[in-house]
C-alpha cells in the first residue's frame, strides 16, 4: 500500500498528477503539495542539491515564474492562453517545459517548489531569508 499524506497518494504523484486541494485544511494540503513536488523533483529527476547549486543565474526561480504565468493564463483568459513555448524567464532547454493545459493548481504547486529550491541554494550559500 501506497502512503497518503493529507488526501494525496504518492502513487498518482506524477508530472501530469492533478493536485488541486481539497479538506478542511487547504493550506495544509497546498503546503504538502509543494513538498511533495520538491520531493518529485529530487528523487524522480534528480534535481538535488548538487544540481540546484550550479543554477546560480536566477533560472530556478525564473522557471517558478514561467508556470505562474501559465497559471495565471489559465485562471484568467485576460493574460493570454496557455503557454505551448516557455516564456523568456525559461532559461533550460524546451523539453523540460512541462506546463498545465487545465489545472493552474498544478502549475503553481512546480512554481512554489522551484522558487523553495532556489531559496534553499541560497540559504546554502549563506544567504538570508
Amino acid at each position: 500500500m501506497e502512503p497518503k499524506l493529507i488526501g494525496i497518494d504518492f502513487a498518482k504523484l506524477s508530472d501530469e498528477s492533478n493536485l488541486l486541494v481539497q479538506g478542511p485544511e487547504p493550506y495544509i494540503n497546498a503546503i504538502h503539495a509543494v513538498l511533495l513536488e520538491r520531493a518529485r523533483q529530487q528523487d524522480v529527476e534528480g534535481f538535488d542539491a548538487d544540481h540546484d547549486d550550479k543554477h546560480d543565474d536566477g533560472s530556478l526561480a525564473g522557471a517558478g515564474a514561467a508556470y505562474a504565468l501559465n497559471a495565471a493564463c489559465l485562471l484568467n483568459p485576460y493574460h493570454g492562453t496557455p503557454i505551448d513555448d516557455p516564456p523568456d524567464s525559461w532559461l533550460f532547454e524546451k523539453e523540460y517545459w512541462k506546463p498545465s493545459q487545465d489545472d493552474p493548481a498544478r502549475d503553481l504547486v512546480k512554481d512554489i517548489a522551484l522558487l523553495l529550491a532556489d531559496l534553499e541554494r541560497i540559504m546554502r550559500k549563506g544567504g538570508d531569508a
